[in-house]
């Protein structure tokens, strides 16, 4: 659920196409910074 958080918090324009495919872009790199310090 932080990932929601961090990403709420960036990402205001998700109404957008564009701002989606970067929303989903940055879930990914989100979900890997934790994996690799976690």
């Amino acid at each position: 659920m932080q990932i929601y958080i961090h990403i709420s918090g960036t990402g205001g324009g998700i109404r957008k196409r564009q701002s989606l495919i970067q929303y989903l872009r940055d879930i990914a790199n989100i979900t890997i910074l934790e994996k690799t310090e976690g």
